[in-house]
């Protein structure tokens, strides 16, 4: 299933000043699609969904804040960020053929840790393993001297 999330559209500019400015043209839909689309050509990432398990604080803001509020600006690595809040997406459960790919990928996941398991387990039952104690003084001694 997928948790509720909220989606946003979310641009960084370089100074708070800079993001305190475009703040003000976020609330408009014409705005910020133009707004989106310039970042899409420009191949910027211009939405993303959040959930509270992936950012609670973020979440609950743009949860209370509501669909066309404007979040922002809050300093991040690269800048400062400015959101607009899109929409709001309840939780849901997902039908198989949406998940297929991912049920099918884990599957071979575990089968595969599973037969390497075994494979490691027999491969150790046939070992015999003899420890070289002069090769091992010699590597310490030269690990206590130092590298030449």
């Amino acid at each position: 299933s997928r948790p509720p999330r909220v989606r946003l559209g979310r641009l960084v500019l370089p100074t708070r000043a800079a993001a305190a400015a475009m703040a003000p043209r976020l609330p408009s839909a014409a705005e910020a699609e133009s707004l989106a689309a310039g970042a899409r050509r420009g191949g910027a990432q211009w939405t993303f969904d959040v959930s509270a398990r992936e950012d609670s604080a973020l979440f609950a803001r743009a949860l209370r804040a509501g669909p066309g509020a404007v979040l922002g600006p809050d300093p991040v690595a690269d800048g400062w960020a400015i959101a607009r809040v899109l929409a709001v997406l309840p939780g849901r459960g997902r039908p198989l053929s949406e998940v297929r790919a991912q049920v099918t990928g884990r599957w071979y996941a575990g089968e595969a840790e599973r037969r390497l398991q075994r494979l490691t387990g027999r491969a150790r039952l046939g070992l015999r393993v003899v420890v070289n104690e002069a090769a091992l003084e010699a590597l310490v001694r030269e690990a206590q001297v130092g590298p030449r």
